[in-house]
């Protein structure tokens, strides 16, 4: 079930003690929440990931969707006729044992993807492309800005919770002159990142994937 901006909006004023709004208004705790998302997905991407198909365009560079904060992984080709998966390749082997790659013959159906952190919403594809290939790409989006009560969060529901932990750190931090305040922010970004990282530990614990030299 999909967690709305009134739920943590409502669950904070009962922390702050401000059922009627006079300390702080919705649009700064809109404000809060969306910051709140950022910071979430800054530390876990999985949060606000998406799948999705990008067309290509000619030749072996490629752009990520609009929204795409960086790729994850180019999964397999989704052209009608071409569903082979894609495999991610180092460019330093493409460089060192074929150096004209860029140049080779197109084609429509792609076999290896390289990936460089420097440039996250980028990729290339070997062989590069006719124009006329298609993939499915997995990455992680900017979340969505919320404006209204009634939005739901655009991270996953399992990080309702820590965004909740930021907004009450951010209200806290604004009165952060009162030494109870001040404590009270900083317990709340420290629930934030215990939040993010035990979080991470059990997706660890019970991921299905299989790793390759535990494969038959």
């Amino acid at each position: 079930m999909a967690v709305t901006a009134q739920q943590i909006i409502d669950r904070a004023r009962l922390q702050l003690a401000d059922p009627n709004a006079t300390r702080w208004a919705n649009a700064e705790l809109l404000n809060y929440l969306n910051d709140g998302q950022r910071e979430v997905v800054l530390y876990k991407p999985d949060a606000s990931s998406a799948n999705t198909d990008v067309v290509l365009v000619a030749g072996s560079k490629q752009t990520m969707p609009s929204d795409s904060i960086r790729l994850v992984s180019v999964v397999r080709n989704t052209h009608s006729k071409y569903k082979r998966a894609v495999r991610a390749v180092p460019r330093e082997t493409l460089d060192r044992f074929r150096p004209d790659w860029h140049n080779d013959r197109e084609a429509t159906e792609v076999q290896h993807f390289v990936f460089d952190e420097n440039d996250q919403n980028v990729f290339y594809v070997f062989p590069p492309n006719d124009g006329a290939g298609q993939v499915e790409v997995m990455y992680t989006r900017t979340p969505t800005e919320i404006t209204t009560l009634s939005a739901n969060l655009s991270v996953r529901e399992g990080y309702a919770n820590a965004v909740l932990d930021y907004v009450l750190y951010r209200a806290f931090s604004k009165d952060a002159d009162i030494p109870s305040s001040a404590q009270r922010a900083n317990g709340h970004y420290q629930g934030l990142m215990n939040a993010i990282s035990g979080k991470g530990q059990v997706d660890v614990l019970v991921s299905p994937k299989v790793e390759p030299e535990a494969q038959p």
